[in-house]
């Protein structure tokens, strides 16, 4: 189409999308174009730009907080002169303000196609390649991958004509500066499938049934706390119950109805799920253990502040040899029988918490107490325990033969997997769609670490197992796990190298996987060293 004959406004937009907006405007003269080219023979993008007509000041020098990311000092979400306004970015990185003219945007998923209304939407990430997927995210932070039905975009400016753009143009879509993370979660179950995808809502028929090989288990959806589904036999659940209650035995083979928490109903098979859980609700960050409440020995199931409850079970350990990024440090995998139950911190150690037990900061990243506190050596989160614990017995507020320490390695991987086989506890997610909405790693971190319990839990309710830092295990390292099978696995702590598990904000996501195993000497003080407690009986 030829553009328009008059005098034309160019936007010259100084951000790119994980930038705040910094957009100012030039006139150009009439008559002029870019290179040789007649006016009517500019380019999309060109045309694109110059069609958008901005209001006067009303969008000039504003600032607006990207979908996902942190808000620019002194702003907010949602205020500002863009706010309330959609934001489409091309592939030359130029964005397109104004209002989405598609009502509603339809994916086709691996499970079923999905029509959504553009009002319960925060974001699309448009495929980058011919093998990539699209991604749309709910305003509740739902996920969604596929491929995008709808081949044309309509984009409506402020002023002027609606732009109509080929989808494939496009390389992101932030629908009114909604947040795509809000602080509270409906209630309902949230589904973690397979290949990355979450979503929340409820179940039709109110409970979930297992077939095991004496009876049929029927369980009611508001007793259930988790289920992990096993990698090999996808319809092999372990089911557990929010009073420590437990069972196994095999899904039915047939689709599972769920009603979305964004009011969509969608149809999903069980051998799509990696896991179902119960959402949690601590936002950014918890509190540390409260020592003003008794822990009683025979009460496991009792909810402790700053502390999950992790029973007894078994697990495989390791990775397969055919897991991406697999390291062969990961292997043989063994099964591994954890005899006794422990609570484990919900998070990692954070600044605030070190100093008030040891009172000092070792850490390199100051400035918010609510960082997970590092360069810590493993004497020195080992010492962190028992001062801990001192300070809690003193109190009266811990039983006779309970104690804090770090954890080992298999009750690390365990409560990591939390029923899950796959590569992360969300999911395989083999394109790490998915990941930097559970970890803080290389890929999104900055450089830094970040407030603990800001990423989603894995299906137990632990944060922060995938990233921000790495953590300090109780084990020696050795060359490999042991294979077969073994009961509450402990490598003895010879020599001076130590197990640390997690991935952190300077690795990228190989390093996050569930399986991935790191070793550093003990005297070791590392800025993506961390650490987390449990608590549990002390050994005899």
């Amino acid at each position: 189409m030829k553009p328009p004959n008059a005098t034309l406004l160019s936007v010259l937009p100084a951000s790119t999308p994980g930038q705040a907006d910094g957009t100012r405007a030039r006139w150009l003269p009439s008559g002029r174009v870019s290179g040789s080219l007649p006016r009517w023979a500019c380019s999309l993008r060109f045309y694109a730009r110059c069609c958008l007509v901005l209001a006067g000041a009303s969008l000039l020098g504003g600032s607006e907080p990207v979908a996902g990311t942190d808000t620019p000092a002194g702003g907010s979400a949602g205020s500002g002169p863009l706010a309330g306004l959609d934001r489409l970015w091309l592939h030359q990185g130029d964005p397109v303000t104004g209002r989405l003219g598609n009502s509603t945007l339809e994916l086709q998923t691996p499970y079923g196609r999905i029509q959504f209304p553009v009002d319960r939407l925060s974001e699309v990430r448009f495929a980058a390649g011919p093998h990539q997927v699209d991604t749309v995210i709910g305003v509740n932070g739902d996920r969604f991958s596929g491929l995008l039905v709808d081949p044309i975009l309509t984009l409506r400016p402020q002023l002027g004509p609606a732009l109509t753009l080929r989808r494939d143009l496009a390389t992101r879509l932030v629908l009114g500066g909604r947040k795509a993370f809000p602080d509270h979660r409906a209630s309902g179950l949230v589904f973690l499938l397979r290949n990355g995808d979450t979503f929340s809502g409820d179940m039709a028929g109110g409970a979930i049934r297992l077939i095991t090989p004496y009876l049929d288990v029927r369980i009611a959806l508001e007793e259930i706390e988790s289920v992990g589904f096993a990698h090999d036999q996808p319809l092999l659940a372990s089911l557990r119950c929010a009073d420590g209650r437990s069972a196994e035995g095999l899904w039915p083979d047939q689709e599972i109805e769920v009603v979305l928490e964004l009011g969509l109903t969608l149809r999903v098979h069980p051998a799509r799920l990696a896991a179902v859980q119960r959402p949690t609700r601590w936002g950014n960050g918890t509190a540390p253990p409260d020592p003003s409440i008794p822990l009683g020995p025979t009460d496991p199931g009792q909810a402790r502040p700053g502390l999950v409850w992790i029973g007894p079970g078994e697990f495989v350990m390791g990775s397969p040899v055919d897991e991406q990024d697999r390291d062969l440090d990961e292997g043989p995998q063994t099964r591994v029988r954890i005899s006794r139950g422990f609570w484990m911190g919900i998070h990692e150690v954070t600044q605030a918490e070190y100093q008030a037990v040891m009172g000092d900061n070792p850490s390199r990243f100051l400035g918010d107490a609510r960082r997970p506190v590092e360069r810590v050596r493993h004497r020195d989160a080992a010492e962190y325990c028992v001062r801990l614990t001192r300070a809690h017995l003193a109190a009266g507020v811990l039983p006779g033969g309970h104690a804090y320490r770090l954890p080992t390695e298999a009750e690390w991987e365990y409560a990591c997997r939390a029923g899950t086989t796959t590569r992360f506890s969300h999911g395989d997610d083999l394109q790490e769609h998915a990941l930097e909405d559970h970890a803080w790693y290389g890929a999104n971190s900055n450089s830094s670490t970040h407030p603990v319990g800001t990423r989603r839990p894995n299906p137990w309710g632990l944060h922060d197992l995938h990233g921000n830092v790495l953590e300090w295990c109780l084990d020696g390292a050795g060359s490999g796990l042991p294979g077969g099978e073994v009961e509450d696995y402990r490598a003895p702590a010879e020599g001076l190298l130590r197990i640390a598990r997690s991935g952190s904000w300077l690795y990228g996501a190989r390093a996050c996987r569930s399986a991935n195993r790191d070793s550093y000497g003990e005297s070791t003080r590392s800025s993506d060293l961390g650490f987390r407690v449990v608590l549990a009986p002390v050994e005899p």
